[in-house]
């Protein structure tokens, strides 16, 4: 999967960090990101910057896991 741009990322911010297992919640006028799986914030209080970037780190993370992993039987 191709990486979208930085201002892709942050004009659909909630899909994406859905797709990487967050929500982001809003508070006066300060993000917090809330891991779904796990079940507790991961940042809190932070800006829309920090949000983006842990979202894009997170979506390298993934892509860079997927190239890299170990296949059985090859």
């Amino acid at each position: 999967m191709k990486i979208p741009k930085e201002k892709t990322i942050r004009g659909k911010i909630n899909g994406y960090a859905y797709k990487v297992g967050l929500t982001i919640v809003v508070e006066n006028g300060k993000y917090s990101l809330f891991d779904i799986h796990m079940g507790y914030f991961t940042h809190k209080h932070v800006n829309m910057d920090t949000v983006v970037r842990v979202v894009i780190d997170e979506l390298y993370a993934r892509e860079y896991r997927k190239q890299t992993s170990l296949t059985v039987g090859n």
